[in-house]
């Protein structure tokens, strides 16, 4: 019997498929649900392409607060931005359960979301409320059965917000 070895990155591609299927097969989407600062989020998941666990970042002088820098993943280089920092200003101290969340490769923006961590699959149901203050990439929120409040992100706004584009003072 011969097995056929598979890279951790075509595993995690494997995985990410699979998950993906199963998604678009039930009648609510998948989300990825995340701890941001004290917020919770969900993405979905076809918006993001890989959930990996923090690496080293090299600095990048003259950016903005929440710019955390620039990461070197598999060779390609990633801008990182801390995420409950860009929408709320609380930092993310590193952490053994700090994740990059690496946005989908089809917005072309190369960017990873510092995370303090990840939740797993989350099934968004029920009455999604609008909030007009919110930004636009966050695009409802959702009350799950314990009374917690998810926002819900959408990459694609987000990649093209100018705040999000302009990382440098």
């Amino acid at each position: 019997m011969h097995v056929r070895s598979l890279s951790l990155r075509e595993y995690q591609q494997q995985l990410i498929e699979r998950i993906r299927a199963t998604a678009s097969s039930e009648a609510t989407s998948s989300h990825l649900g995340f701890e941001a600062g004290e917020q919770l989020w969900a993405v979905p998941l076809t918006e993001v392409s890989e959930v990996i666990p923090t690496s080293a970042l090299t600095s990048v002088p003259l950016t903005e607060s929440w710019f955390m820098g620039m990461a070197n993943i598999r060779g390609s280089l990633y801008a990182v931005t801390d995420f409950a920092r860009f929408v709320s200003g609380s930092i993310t101290p590193i952490t053994v359960e700090c994740r990059f969340i690496l946005l989908h490769e089809r917005y072309r923006a190369h960017a990873a979301l510092l995370i303090r961590r990840s939740l797993g699959l989350r099934q968004l149901r029920g009455s999604a409320e609008q909030d007009a203050a919110a930004p636009t990439w966050q695009s409802a929120t959702h009350s799950d059965m314990e009374g917690r409040t998810w926002r819900e992100l959408t990459v694609q706004k987000l990649t093209r917000d100018p705040r999000f584009l302009r990382a440098g003072r």
